[in-house]
């Protein structure tokens, strides 16, 4: 419906005298300047003479703006008996008297009434000419009513339009904004180094970090505007999450003022519930945005009408009201598609709403943008004493603590695929222990082996300290008992003024050389200690000096035997 600005809207059948036009002063009240920059025109519906001291119209005729019988004919239809309860249905447009008929029924209309607002909204339909543009110096307008119109093209756009029915009285008029446009701010949650509550709920920012395969949560804000000037208001929140994040439809919420509403469907056009959802992948036919690639998902959630919303927020059932805080949640699961450090996953929202109480059109809000970083970690195994040497086929665990209450387990592009927690393993090789090596799994694995530059990877980390354990040593070198610790330390800018540059929100990475996001870690193994053995020289030299006795020991027996043979 037209909004109906003027404050005094009265019609006073008097005799007065006649004064054809006035310099009249036009001035917008517009504290929250939503109409900035807009045009209005001026269509006169019913003209007349008018008196200053009165300040009421006389010899009232059709207005140069309006084709009274097209007016007069839908003012009678009986489509509209239910609110005008046939007041019209004596006009006769062929009389002279005809618009003096017409004012004397709007006159028992209360300004703010549906009947006035109908009004509005039928006059609109049958305006006429091309009016006069009002100016805020000053505009000459004849006495009558007019409608003012807000003409300013807001389809699309991040605004609202005006309009109104006033009785130039002489007097300036006042041009008083009744329509607002709504704001949509998207947050979301920083998992645990950032704990503020912000008017969000603590941790909500526009940055976060995660590894993949945990929960990120994420919302959306608005409030319910003024909507005494609409007959219907429609709400679409439009979010675009990237390849990296997959959504938990189910997980999807909607609060009016702290109070859930009813989620419903939608059918061929029939609604149910107060909400709906749809979900559909990014495509060339629903890419609003260039942000918005192809293989992205665009998730609708369409409040048909605030209108016919009721919620109950302890004090009974009653309509949302201007103000109610509107909360949009919902989880997603952070995945292997996920980019590693920047350019992060960034998601963009925004708002479609009705900006134009005579039409179907809709505003857009300014889009707002929340990011999603991970990283990794890289480990080098090299010679303790000479760490130019690269170590391969030195075999690792990774453990979420101390306590070894989990282990990771990445996919075959090193991807960290999550934690298995130690008590479900078994002594599945029958080897007598329970480790890591009794973990199965066709998709994933729990050993990570070096390769031939002494490396393992992986991908997709939280920051936080992680505990690596050396399993498998190299032959010759000595295994590493206990665990190391490696600490993923971003650094990373939470908050509210984020400026939508990655770079600004994730300045750098900690022990990050090649500049990939991962933390490095360099692991030195050394050689064990060589102890004598059997066979060694040492036994050599003992066999041959025995040699030698035994030699000289046999030499003395026989020359003693002889010496014995010639005395005799």
């Amino acid at each position: 419906m037209k909004k109906v600005l003027s404050l005094a809207l009265v019609l006073v059948m008097m005799m007065a005298l006649s004064i054809s036009a006035v310099a009249t002063t036009v001035s917008i009240n517009d504290p929250n300047n939503v109409l900035t920059d807009h045009t209005f025109v001026a269509y006169q519906i019913l003209a007349g003479d008018y008196d200053e001291t009165s300040k009421t119209l006389s010899n009232i005729t059709w207005g140069s703006g309006v084709d009274g019988e097209d007016l007069v004919a839908e003012l009678k239809s009986d489509s509209y008996d239910a609110v005008f309860a046939n007041k019209f249905d004596a006009l006769d447009s062929t009389k002279v008297s005809c618009p003096s008929d017409l004012a004397a029924i709007l006159k028992n209309f209360a300004e703010t009434s549906a009947e006035i607002e109908l009004f509005v909204d039928i006059a609109a339909k049958h305006t006429h000419g091309t009016g006069t543009t009002i100016v805020t110096s000053g505009t000459d307008l004849p006495y009558g009513y007019y409608l003012i119109v807000d003409t300013t093209v807001v389809s699309g756009e991040y605004a609202v339009s005006n309009a109104a029915l006033l009785q130039v009285a002489g007097d300036d008029i006042t041009i008083n904004a009744k329509v607002e446009k709504p704001t949509m701010d998207k947050k979301v949650k920083e998992n645990g180094e950032y704990n503020a509550d912000d008017g969000y709920g603590a941790g909500y920012n526009d940055v976060a970090t995660y590894s993949i395969g945990d929960t990120v949560p994420f919302a959306l804000y608005s409030a319910v505007p003024d909507l005494s000037q609409y007959t219907e208001y429609e709400m679409i929140f439009k979010d675009n999450l990237s390849k990296g994040l997959t959504l938990n439809a189910d997980s999807i919420k909607v609060t009016i003022g702290g109070v859930e509403i009813t989620k419903g469907t939608t059918s061929g056009g029939v609604h149910t519930g107060d909400y709906h959802v749809e979900v559909a992948p990014i495509t060339t036919a629903n890419q609003v945005l260039p942000h918005m690639p192809e293989g992205n998902t665009l998730i609708s959630v369409h409040i048909p009408d605030l209108k016919t919303i009721t919620i109950d927020d302890g004090s009974g059932a009653r309509p949302v009201k201007k103000g109610d805080k509107i909360v949009v949640t919902y989880d997603t699961v952070l995945n292997n598609s996920a980019v590693i450090g920047t350019p992060g996953n960034l998601n963009t929202a925004y708002l479609n709403f009705t900006n134009d109480p005579d039409s179907d059109s809709h505003g857009k809000t300014p889009d707002d943008q929340v990011i999603v970083f991970t990283m990794g970690l890289e480990l080098d195994k090299v010679d303790g004493a000479n760490t130019a040497t690269k170590l391969k086929g030195v075999e690792f665990a990774v453990w979420k603590d101390e306590s070894k209450s989990a282990f990771a387990v990445v996919d075959s592009n090193k991807r960290f695929a999550g934690w298995v927690a130690a008590s479900t393993l078994t002594d599945t090789n029958s080897d007598g222990l329970t480790n890591v090596y009794d973990y199965t799994s066709a998709e994933y694995t729990a050993v990570y082996v070096t390769d031939t530059n002494g490396n393992v990877s992986i991908y997709g980390l939280d920051n936080g300290t992680y505990y690596v354990e050396e399993t498998k040593a190299l032959a010759g070198y000595n295994n590493i008992v206990g665990l190391i610790p490696v600490t993923i330390d971003a650094d990373t800018v939470y908050g509210q003024t984020w400026d939508l540059s990655p770079d600004s929100a994730l300045k750098g990475l900690a022990n990050d050389t090649d500049s990939d996001w991962l933390t490095e870690k360099q692991i030195q193994n050394f050689g064990g200690t060589v102890l004598p053995e059997t066979g060694g020289m040492g036994t050599v030299l003992f066999i041959a000096v025995g040699c030698v006795l035994i030699l000289g020991a046999s030499v003395v027996m026989v020359t003693r035997k002889k010496m014995s043979v010639y005395a005799d």
